[in-house]
């Protein structure tokens, strides 16, 4: 009954899933940019006055926006030595602190990354090989 909802506090288009669920009982357990994107996709052809296709595109731009969150989290892990990656620091291809390795902007030449990083890479060293 449209009585029941509340534009602020029980948007009808968050509401009425034949489940009976809320929206909101599903993506606050969820990061942020996944939340959004589940509550484009729940609300899509639902919301009076909205476009279906644009809730779609701004799904998808949520979805984009948490991969690109993730491959900024992610390290590639080389197979190096620490005296080849400390050539890398002497050399200024590299940065060092904290004992994590830092590829410096313009200096990835040659390295196995496929995501899109920040300004500096993080190299995460789990084994070296000798030392």
């Amino acid at each position: 009954m449209a009585a029941d909802f509340d534009p602020v506090n029980k948007p009808e288009h968050y509401n009425s899933h034949p489940s009976g669920v809320e929206c909101v009982e599903i993506t606050e357990h969820m990061t942020c940019m996944i939340g959004c994107a589940i509550k484009y996709l729940w609300r899509h052809g639902q919301k009076a006055g909205a476009d279906a296709d644009e809730d779609l595109r701004k799904a998808i731009w949520c979805i984009e926006r948490e991969r690109l969150r993730l491959s900024k989290m992610r390290a590639p892990v080389f197979d190096v030595t620490r005296e080849q990656l400390d050539a890398h620091v002497a050399a200024g291809r590299m940065t060092k602190h904290d004992g994590v390795y830092y590829v410096k902007p313009g200096h990835d030449e040659g390295l196995d990354t496929t995501a899109v990083w920040g300004p500096a890479k993080p190299v995460k060293i789990e084994s070296f090989n000798g030392s």
